[in-house]
């Protein structure tokens, strides 16, 4: 019983209902229960069946009404009223007929008009006070002066004349009960609301309040950011225009080189988040060599480490698949972000290491762990989470001593959760940064590009390292393993030589820095001791440049700038046999300038420095080029001679017409040549979106702007040759 009041209860007077709708089930609970009480009454007086049938219809009508409304989710107030209007023209009827007013009845009648009188305004609530109160005074007064006289209905029962009386006191305590009850709950829920929504209107506030402040922050840093090498490329401009010395002249452009390269790198962040922010960043899975990509990174971060003399170190896990399914480009943009930032907040002559390590494989797909870890100024525990917010860095003083957008690590979280990884950082304040990323990628199948050669006995292959650091020594140690590699290793110059006069080496690998020696030193004792001099290789943290002749004279020829990878290592031991090198598949190719003395460009291009750049940069080619100010003029020039040319470098944005329809207008021409020729756009509209409208306007690839001259001249030799 006390279950099914429970779900009573829980069904028409849950919080989910409005202070009107429970109100309005209690006017009609009460009604039902004041209905039920009075036909159980009848009931043992034995009373008339019709009065019963009106007392049960009564019932049945009042617990329909609370049944369909909720049912129905649809509260009518005045359907409700008329419910009560007919109750009350029935209740009359009903008892004058058939035994008197009875107390319960008309006691519901009277609270249930107060109840919805509370909750009815103007002529609604006029009109049913008059209406019940005509009513129910009506009755009282046919009583009283015995108009209607009644039959006894309690048949000389004094007890059920008793019980009959209390039902009133009954109904009206079960009610007052029910709203004391639901009363008190409803103020607490509509208290509890409107705390909760002061509380959520209190964040919203200092939400907004920091969301402001972090933009405001952001702008003026953005400002900063822009204006710095806007003032550098300006400043510079002027210095080397005024002056005759062609060194100075050599120092402004290299620094207003510097300069545009940072500013291109703070543009290109902008438009990075942009097209994340707009939902528009793609991924292109192509394969690529996991391997070569590191590479790539090291190289483009190695000049910036060796300004402050770090220490530099990448280890890759041999048993991650040489080949694999990947954005290269965009996975590239988050390692080097994130190697740029280790350089950036350690100190000289700290540590930077770049881990991949496999975590899982199967037969089509792999998950690899990629670590940056850094021994820089770290991150305080509070930080942690605002780093990877966009517009924050981990605190103001950091912009202002290290400079940055705030954009670069909110990029790269964004596409590493792109690509369905994960990014984390863990460090300690004045210790070290480590972030790391966990990525699955497809293995891609193909030709293995690094290999000893299986035709060698390289147990008979003496293998000496001199001072390796633990990663290299690691690589070697997988060499042992895979292909029976006689590999020694030691950490002083003393050492070596002791080995040195105990027997020679066909190959040395010999860090510069080799404790308790001169490496030069060195390598003039291993080629006393031997009468062929043997391969040295060299590992350096800067290139060769200041040591040729030095190295020359000892016949050394080969050198590796650290960090070194496992290719380099295979490479370098089958070249000391002369053994032919694997075939590398790899998107790597060497920019070879092409003589185009024999062809013809025509450049549709409305910017006069962009005219003169393009012609600079391509005079080694001595290719002959048109300049056509806009689309339309570019495609007369061509109409008038189509043999002439041999490839469109074709603008976007254009007065008169645009490259779009200009393109259009060109393949639409009844001619062979205008079908054939190849339309490459040049422009700054770089995204994916623009790249595939270009396509889709007839024209065959596109390079972007700035103008880099790799592209273009991959584009010339892609179509010219």
């Amino acid at each position: 019983m006390k279950n099914y009041f429970k779900t009573l209860f829980d069904k028409y007077f849950t919080d989910k209902l409005t202070v009107e709708e429970r109100t309005i089930n209690i006017v009609i609970l009460a009604g039902s229960i004041s209905a039920f009480f009075s036909l159980i009454t009848r009931i043992f007086m034995n009373a008339d069946p019709i009065l019963l049938l009106i007392l049960t219809g009564m019932f049945v009508s009042a617990l329909s009404a609370l049944v369909i409304f909720n049912k129905m989710k649809k509260f009518n107030l005045l359907a409700l009223i008329a419910c009560i209007a007919v109750s009350c023209i029935l209740m009359p009827l009903a008892y004058f007929f058939m035994g008197g007013i009875n107390g319960s009845m008309n006691t519901y009648f009277v609270f249930s008009l107060l109840m919805v009188i509370v909750m009815l305004k103007g002529w609604q609530r006029i009109l049913l006070a008059i209406m019940t109160i005509i009513i129910d005074v009506g009755a009282y007064l046919i009583e009283y002066f015995k108009i209607w006289v009644p039959k006894d209905t309690y048949h000389g029962v004094e007890f059920l004349r008793i019980i009959d009386q209390l039902q009133p006191f009954l109904i009206v305590t079960l009610c007052i009960s029910i709203i004391l009850i639901y009363q008190k709950k409803m103020m607490n829920d509509q208290y509890n609301s409107l705390k909760t929504l002061v509380i959520d209107l209190q964040e919203a506030k200092e939400q907004a309040l920091k969301s402001s402040l972090a933009k405001t922050s952001f702008l003026a840093n953005m400002s900063h950011e822009i204006r710095t090498p806007m003032n550098a490329i300006i400043g510079m401009t002027e210095i080397g225009n005024s002056s005759d010395n062609s060194e100075r002249k050599d120092y402004a452009f290299e620094k207003i080189r510097d300069a545009s390269s940072h500013l291109l790198g703070v543009i290109n962040d902008i438009l990075d988040f942009s097209k994340i922010e707009a939902n528009k960043m793609q991924l292109n899975y192509e394969k690529i060599r996991f391997e070569g990509l590191l590479h790539k990174v090291a190289n483009v971060i190695n000049v910036k480490m060796e300004d402050k003399q770090q220490n530099f170190e990448v280890f890759i896990d041999q048993n991650i698949p040489v080949f694999v399914m990947t954005d290269e480009q965009r996975l590239s943009q988050v390692l080097t972000n994130l190697l740029s930032n280790a350089n950036k907040f350690t100190p000289f002559n700290g540590k930077i290491s770049l881990n991949a390590t496999l975590l899982n494989l199967d037969k089509e797909e792999c998950t690899i762990k990629i670590e940056v870890i850094d021994s820089g100024i770290g991150i305080a525990e509070e930080q942690k989470d605002k780093i990877f917010l966009v517009f924050e860095q981990a605190e103001e003083f950091t912009t202002k001593k290290y400079g940055g957008t705030g954009l670069g690590l909110a990029i790269a979280k964004r596409i590493i959760e792109h690509m369905g990884g994960t990014i984390t950082v863990d460090s300690v304040l004045d210790k070290g940064s480590t972030f790391t990323i966990t990525l699955k990628m497809k293995i891609a199948q193909g030709q293995q590009t690094y290999k000893l050669s299986q035709d060698i006995n390289w147990k008979n292959i003496k293998v000496l390292g001199i001072g390796l650091d633990e990663n290299s020594k690691t690589y070697f140690d997988f060499l042992v393993s895979e292909y029976n590699l006689a590999f020694e290793h030691t950490n002083s110059g003393s050492q070596a030589t002791q080995l040195i006069n105990h027997h020679p080496y066909d190959v040395y690998f010999i860090d510069w820095d080799v404790a308790d020696i001169d490496s030069l030193e060195l390598v003039n004792i291993i080629n006393s001791k031997q009468d062929n001099p043997p391969m040295v290789v060299f590992l350096r943290a800067k290139d060769w440049t200041g040591l040729e002749d030095k190295a020359r004279n000892l016949e050394i020829k080969q050198y590796l700038i650290k960090p070194i990878f496992p290719s380099d290592i295979v490479n370098l031991l089958n070249i000391s046999l002369d053994v032919k090198q694997v075939v590398i598949e790899s998107k790597e190719t060497t920019l070879t300038i092409p003589d185009l003395s024999n062809k013809c460009l025509l450049c549709a291009e409305d910017i006069d420095i962009n005219r003169e750049i393009l012609q600079a940069l391509l005079l080694e080619t001595k290719v002959n080029i048109d300049f056509a100010y806009d689309g339309k003029i570019a495609l007369e020039m061509f109409k008038e001679n189509p043999q002439k040319y041999d490839l469109i470098f074709m603008d976007i944005q254009m007065p008169v017409m645009d490259g779009y329809t200009a393109t259009r207008a060109i393949r639409n021409l009844p001619l062979k040549e205008a079908k054939e020729i190849p339309i490459v756009a040049m422009s700054a509209n770089v995204m994916r979106e623009d790249v595939q409208k270009s396509l889709a306007s007839g024209m065959n690839d596109h390079v972007g702007k700035p103008i880099d001259i790799k592209q273009v001249i991959n584009a010339l030799n892609k179509y010219l040759n």
